[in-house]
């Protein structure tokens, strides 16, 4: 029997994988970006260990570009999504080996991306790396730019599994199940520290959005634009950047899935079933066919409707129950000016206990405990650890309504009172929250009057818990459109806005051109279950026909009205950018303070703004204010 064939103790070797190079056809003079995973090709006659792969790899590649060319090489650390200081000279690079030893070679140079970090060398890197912008995806990104230059991905040991290149499509073609998300943090530019904020498409975390790229390797090899040679235990493969553009718009547009493990789904309702049941806020609040504006406003302000959260769908059922809507929605991430839709956040439970056990403070019994957006932890820490998580409010006995500025913070909110009582130990905080991919939604109610023109009422569905703030105008709002509709019609055309989040007004307007054109004026209602003296608050003084038809009106319904100019917790200057230029829009409320930003009435969101804190008789007075508005309107309308 003859002796088996002995192994070659190497897969291949420098010259062959020069060869293989050319053969998918990299060139002198060539871009090249490149995702390498050494350990796929085996070993190299030059040598077993990691520093002989590498030199293989990279003598190969700069052998073929020589002078002229450019090699990229992705160099991605994402310590600067968990809250990490980026630095270009130091922060490592996380996708291999390769990629680490390259960026430490003299003379190459790496971008100054925080999260999607590239090195290069050769004379394109420069103009390739200067003025990028800080979205790593979006308009004049790198990949872009990639394409401009009809740059080659030619990649080694991975074949068409790793491309981030797609991501840059991904994001310009909208696909459902990748959104922007702001990313805030410390990064070193030009040997300075500096804070920036970047915009990151991320994935949608559901099993169904990982990248999946077989059709587009399949598409790609049918139309022979993608290359392949066989090199060791692997191959190296080429597409160019222009013909990988093309295929995947093309791709996308014929399937948004087509470059995801599909199939498509409703993104949020998928990810937010991922967390698990009960879903927080979500279900029907059972109400009397007769229940009044106090009972409806009681039975409603329990809810955690947060901006986004599925507590504000219940919300905007409650109050529009019978009556003629539409729903319009946008999906977090969307655009809105210089803003973005948000995530949709969620908290099914949080505590403060001591690290014995022994509980101090919990969701259940204290709702406002978890500052809104606040990240999920499980943690221990001492007393003075503790007490910098803390908010408290100057009202000793309130709790506040807090918010962290981004998904990497947590705190805490209690009254001063037990904040003082605490002693001196070890202390556990959870808090069991997400950050979603969510949709904003936005409900129109129209009552058509005799006129072409309408003014618009807008109310807040996301009303956090609290009673006054912007429940009480959304219920105030909604009561006396009812009573509207269910009248013979009006010579004033009114429209009534839910919103479920903060950027709802100014996107319905981009959304909803045919009837949004129509719109004279914009009333925002807040606030409207305790003062005496009914307010219309302006930012910034408005003059011509529909400024002075809206306070004539509602001075004929109010006679005591007062008008302020100025900004509110409500309204300020800066909320009226993403709105039409010139529209008059206004802030209708009974705050005795109102141009007060942090306390226009006492307990402005806090624990004290509860139900048994509105008056009954108030709201109701509110709900018929408005309908003498209407009237108002109605008597300016007529010929």
């Amino acid at each position: 029997m003859p002796a088996p064939a002995e192994r070659p103790a190497f897969h291949y070797d420098g010259a062959g994988l020069t060869a293989a190079l050319r053969a998918v056809g990299l060139a002198e003079g060539d871009i090249a970006f490149t995702h390498v995973g050494l350990g796929m090709l085996g070993f190299p006659k030059e040598g077993p260990t990691e520093d002989a792969m590498y030199r293989v790899v990279r003598d190969a590649f700069l052998d073929i570009l020589g002078p002229r060319g450019t090699l990229l090489v992705p160099t991605y650390s994402y310590s600067f999504c968990r809250g990490e200081e980026f630095d270009p000279e130091t922060t490592p690079s996380t996708v291999g080996p390769f990629t680490e030893r390259f960026r430490s070679e003299p003379g190459v140079l790496r971008s100054l991306e925080p999260v999607f970090s590239v090195a290069g060398l050769g004379p394109a890197a420069a103009d390739l790396f200067a003025g990028l912008p800080k979205e790593c995806f979006g308009r004049d990104c790198l990949y872009e730019r990639l394409i401009r230059v009809g740059a080659k991905i030619c990649n080694v040991g991975v074949g068409f599994r790793y491309a981030t290149f797609v991501h840059h499509i991904e994001q310009r073609e909208a696909v459902p199940y990748r959104y922007p998300k702001r990313f805030p943090g410390w990064l070193r530019r030009g040997g300075r520290r500096v804070h920036e904020e970047w915009l990151y498409n991320v994935r949608a975390l559901v099993g169904n959005s990982y990248p999946d790229l077989r059709r587009l390797e399949s598409d790609a090899w049918a139309k022979s634009g993608f290359r392949r040679a066989r090199v060791g235990r692997s191959e190296a493969t080429l597409v160019t950047c222009p013909d990988m553009d093309r295929f995947c718009t093309e791709g996308i547009r014929r399937d948004p899935w087509y470059l995801a493990r599909g199939p498509a789904v409703d993104v949020a309702e998928e990810e937010l079933s991922a967390r698990g049941s009960p879903v927080p806020g979500r279900g029907v609040v059972s109400l009397a066919p007769d229940a009044g504006p106090h009972a409806i406003l009681a039975a409603l302000s329990p809810l955690p409707a947060q901006p986004l959260a599925p507590a504000c769908e219940t919300t905007l059922k409650a109050l529009c129950a019978g009556l003629p809507s539409r729903t319009l929605s946008t999906p977090t991430g969307t655009r809105v000016g210089g803003a973005l839709v948000p995530e949709r956040w969620i908290c099914r439970d949080a505590s403060l206990a001591r690290a014995d056990g022994g509980v101090l403070l919990s969701l259940s019994s204290q709702p406002l405990l978890a500052s809104f957006y606040s990240a999920a932890c499980d943690t221990t820490l001492d007393l003075a650890g503790l007490r910098a998580r803390l908010r408290t409010h100057p009202l000793r006995g309130a709790v506040p309504y807090a918010a962290e500025t981004d998904h990497l913070g947590w705190s805490l909110c209690c009254s001063a009172d037990t904040a003082e009582r605490l002693q001196p130990g070890r202390y556990r905080v959870r808090i069991d929250s997400a950050h979603l991919y969510g949709r904003m939604s936005v409900t129109e109610v129209l009552a058509e009057g005799g006129t072409d023109d309408v003014i618009a009422l807008s109310v807040r569905t996301d009303h956090c818990g609290l009673a006054d703030d912007a429940l009480s105008g959304a219920v105030a709002a909604a009561c006396a459109l009812r009573r509207r509709l269910a009248g013979a019609p009006g010579g004033q055309s009114l429209l009534l806005l839910l919103s479920s989040g903060p950027l709802g007004p100014a996107w319905w307007f981009r959304a909803r051109p045919e009837l949004s054109k129509r719109v004279r004026a914009v009333i925002a209602v807040h606030g409207m279950g305790r003062g005496d003296t009914p307010v219309l608050q302006s930012p910034v003084p408005s003059e011509g026909r529909w400024p002075a038809a809206v306070a004539a009106a509602m001075k004929r319904g109010a006679p005591a009205l007062r008008e302020v100019r100025g900004e509110s917790a409500w309204l300020c200057a800066a909320d009226l950018a993403s709105l039409p230029e010139g529209l008059p829009v206004y802030c209708l409320n009974r705050a005795p303070e109102p141009l007060d930003r942090e306390a226009p009435y006492p307990g402005f969101r806090t624990s004290l703004d509860s139900p048994d804190r509105v008056l009954p008789s108030r709201l109701q007075d509110s709900v018929d204010l408005l309908g003498r508005f209407f009237s108002g309107l109605d008597a300016a309308a007529r010929p």
